[in-house]
């Protein structure tokens, strides 16, 4: 891994978050169909910006993420579930080990979805 892999992320990051833009941007003005392009300035004070926020929900951490967001220098805001941290010591005290890159947010417990009805458990 090494700057490649560094760029692909971000390049990732930026079409997933210029499309969620252009896909918000298209819905509020009543077009149907949004085409998202990317254009990624080469730097400086102007250029955009990215936050990088992971859902930590009951499953398994994929531990070459975080090898290469440590790797690579990448901050990330990490939502993390009791339920999560229980089952992933390894990955949670990777996430403790550079608290100059990550961020721990609360995600609950169990990551419960709001429920606006009655249902069955």
């Amino acid at each position: 891994m090494g700057n490649r892999v560094r760029v692909e992320l971000l390049r990732l990051v930026a079409v997933v978050g210029l499309c969620l833009l252009g896909a918000a941007s298209g819905f509020a003005s009543g077009n149907s169909l949004v085409q998202p392009r990317m254009t990624i300035p080469s730097g400086g004070t102007n250029a955009p910006r990215v936050a990088l926020t992971l859902d930590a929900c009951p499953g398994k951490a994929d531990e070459r993420i975080l090898a290469a967001l440590v790797e690579n220098r990448i901050p990330a805001t990490f939502f993390v579930t009791t339920r999560w941290m229980a089952r992933n010591p390894k990955a949670m005290a990777i996430l403790l080990q550079h608290p100059d890159l990550f961020e721990i947010e609360n995600h609950g417990a169990r990551h419960v979805p709001a429920i606006d009805r009655a249902m069955r458990v």
